[in-house]
């Protein structure tokens, strides 16, 4: 990754792109500018890749391989891609900001696993154990030890060796998840949530006055249908990403108008979901 960022354009939105034929479907990471320009299939090492998610410093891309097997993380600048000591099923995961550790969840449990084979992979948060009997979406926080995560109707934290449960943020619709994102500096947590039991919007709050009510959080948007998840990404320039139904769209942190990053691309895609963001400069392949 080289040159300035005011050189290079909107910074990159990846997300998952799901393909359609006839009974067959496929699935890639496409890349897109949040400007709407530009915008490829990556051509990444395996095939059928999903779950992306860049990490902290921006310089390479965690993903999921061929039936979700496996993670891989793809440096950008190298063009290299190598697995991480994962088994079994994987879903979507978080690098921490030290670049020692990835957390991932396999649609029940969350794991913990070493970035270059240390720690060995173990269960971090047991779907059994939580309200819903799923975890998901987990986050690093500054310090590479806290993961914020989302079960159903709550955004939970614990430490990564385990321990030190806490709920951060309590949702009044136990059936939803609020996927939770942090924003670049990890000081801020955005949410959908609904207050009220009723209405849904995406919130932000600040992470150190977390846990508090869950209208605390500043309103950045009204959502108009709740599905069971939205998968948010804050990006660099102050705006969020986030899968709400088939497409892929972005609104600023601090409130606007959401616009629509995929609408047209009908007929490329039968869904785009799981936004993440690379550098403008990102040398993508």
């Amino acid at each position: 990754m080289a040159g300035d960022a005011a050189d290079c354009g909107a910074p990159w939105v990846l997300f998952t792109l799901l393909k359609e034929s006839g009974t067959a479907s496929t699935t890639g990471i496409y890349a897109r500018r949040a400007d709407g320009s530009d915008g490829h299939l990556l051509a990444l090492p395996q095939a059928e890749a999903s779950y992306p998610s860049t990490t902290p410093d921006g310089t390479a891309l965690l993903y999921a391989g061929p039936s979700v097997e496996s993670l891989f993380l793809y440096a950008f600048a190298g063009g290299t891609s190598r697995p991480l000591d994962t088994m079994g099923k994987t879903g979507f995961g978080s690098v921490s900001p030290d670049g020692q550790t990835v957390v991932y969840g396999d649609g029940n449990d969350l794991w913990v696993v070493g970035a270059s084979g240390s720690p060995a992979q173990h269960l971090l948060v047991e779907a059994s154990s939580t309200p819903s009997g799923a975890a998901g979406y987990p986050v690093f926080e500054q310090d590479s030890q806290t993961v914020v995560f989302a079960v159903g109707g709550l955004v939970q934290s614990i430490q990564a060796g385990g321990g030190g449960l806490s709920t951060l943020l309590t949702d009044s619709a136990p059936g939803t998840f609020p996927n939770p994102a942090l924003s670049p500096d990890r000081q801020q947590l955005a949410a959908v949530v609904s207050c009220d039991g009723a209405s849904y919007e995406l919130r932000v709050y600040p992470l150190a006055s977390l846990p508090a009510p869950c209208t605390a959080g500043a309103v950045v948007t009204t959502v108009s249908s709740a599905p069971p998840y939205y998968d948010l990404a804050w990006g660099p320039t102050g705006l969020l990403a986030y899968s709400g139904g088939d497409d892929v769209f972005l609104v600023g942190a601090t409130g606007g108008v959401p616009v629509n990053l995929t609408a047209d691309l009908t007929g490329v895609l039968a869904s785009a979901s799981e936004p993440t963001w690379a550098p403008a400069c990102a040398a993508l392949p």
